[in-house]
């Protein structure tokens, strides 16, 4: 290859480097960018202009409840059935104070064999089991169940106000009895940490076995737990409880309660809004 050839290659690839080099620049300064939840567009699944799907939830409508894991059945006392489901609140500023629910259970023919309604509450971003005991499913075998959620009561969180109640649970231990009636036990203790006194508090305790199976499931009920004060709370079961090894318990109060948080301590009261029926 002669020298002007070499030449005229040389200064053709440093065209073609400087035409690719432009191309690239101009491509990436004219490419769509990223979807945000800052950018003021609603992509990427969002409900509204960067809130709902992804990002965090929109200021003027809340997000719906989700039913996050499949109901579990149990066998109780009496040929009776316990169910235990979760339900989480996406939302980081919306509570809901109020969610109606119907479980229904099902055998193996699809025909409803119980039913149980009950009602329930969730702070912004909470995720809790929801338990029933001793629904009645006339002696037969259930297979399936559903959970249907019912028309939702939204508040606004108000400013100041925090989501955690600091309720505590310390002391929590699990006692067996083979000769009966009562042949386990779950006690501890409810520590209020938080500065107001709580007029209702719940406790769930969940049985786990070794594998982490879910054995058996209770819910009770304390009242009036003041600042820096700790009540005892104990749940039993009359049916052998062999295989668990691990106390699981959570204490919750609802926040959103004229009476039991927001009129005793003159807080500014929430605003309700209906929600949508699922």
């Amino acid at each position: 290859m002669d020298s002007r050839l070499a030449k005229q290659l040389f200064i053709l690839g440093i065209f073609l480097g400087i035409l690719l080099a432009g191309f690239g620049i101009f491509s990436y300064l004219t490419r769509p960018p990223e979807p945000t939840c800052f950018d003021n567009i609603q992509n990427q699944g969002e409900a509204d202009i960067d809130c709902g799907g992804p990002c965090l939830a929109c200021a003027t409508q809340p997000e719906d409840i989700v039913v996050e894991d499949n109901i579990r059945l149990l066998i109780a006392e009496g040929l009776r059935i316990d169910a235990v489901f979760i339900l989480r609140n996406p939302n980081s500023n919306f509570g809901a104070v109020n969610i109606p629910y119907t479980i229904e259970i099902f055998d193996v023919q699809q025909q409803l064999i119980g039913t149980r309604d009950g009602k329930t509450f969730l702070s912004p971003r909470e995720n809790r089991p929801i338990i029933q005991n001793a629904i009645d499913v006339k002696g037969r075998i259930p297979a399936s169940a559903d959970v249907v959620l019912g028309e939702i009561t939204w508040a606004e969180n108000p400013v100041g106000v925090s989501s955690d109640p600091r309720l505590v649970v310390v002391e929590k231990e699990l006692v067996r009895d083979n000769s009966g009636p009562e042949f386990a036990e779950a006690r501890g203790v409810i520590r209020n940490d938080s500065p107001f006194e709580y007029f209702q508090v719940f406790v769930n305790v969940l049985l786990y076995s070794q594998s982490q199976d879910l054995v058996a499931v209770r819910i009770t009920e304390l009242r009036n737990i003041a600042p820096a004060a700790s009540r005892e709370f104990r749940v039993a079961w009359r049916i052998p409880i062999d295989e668990a090894f691990t106390v699981d318990v959570h204490a919750f109060t609802n926040l959103f309660a004229e009476g039991n948080f927001v009129k005793q301590y003159n807080i500014v009261p929430f605003t309700h809004r209906r929600g949508v029926p699922r």
